[in-house]
């Protein structure tokens, strides 16, 4: 299932990927739980891998919704498409990184559960970061 996930995160958009990671999605909640040790490496990876593949979807959607000629471009002009709109969404998500970090110092509490869903938060948009740059590097390679 691991391996499924990987290879639909490495491929382009389409449709039928994004509905063959929502099944993958589905089955992987159905699983019984883990080892913690053994499961948090493929845990990681395997939600990274949907990340991507949301993501794109996303990005796909965003492409055709900014710009009404995007099907008509070339592969060249719709990657540089992708490529700008990435870079402005990893800018935006770097900033709202920041904040949340600049303001979880202010807001120190002696709480392990506001400290736990801070920390879950910030790893949250790095994750999110982290998926956008993989994508960008995706596309900068090719």
């Amino acid at each position: 299932m691991n391996q499924e996930v990987k290879v639909l995160a490495e491929s382009t958009y389409s449709p039928e990927n994004l509905a063959a990671a929502k099944r993958l999605q589905a089955e992987w909640k159905k699983l019984p739980p883990r080892k913690p040790r053994e499961a948090q490496q493929i845990i990681r990876s395997f939600v990274f891998a949907l990340d991507v593949v949301f993501e794109k979807s996303f990005l796909n959607r965003l492409s055709l919704s900014k710009y009404q000629d995007f099907e008509q471009k070339d592969v060249t002009g719709q990657k540089q498409i992708k490529i700008s709109l990435l870079k402005d969404l990893i800018g935006r998500d770097q900033k709202e990184l920041e904040t949340i970090k600049e303001n979880s110092e202010k807001f120190r509490t002696t709480g392990d559960d506001f400290e736990s869903l801070l920390q879950r938060k910030i790893g949250a948009y790095k994750r999110k970061v982290d998926v956008k740059n993989h994508i960008l590097q995706e596309l900068l390679n090719k």
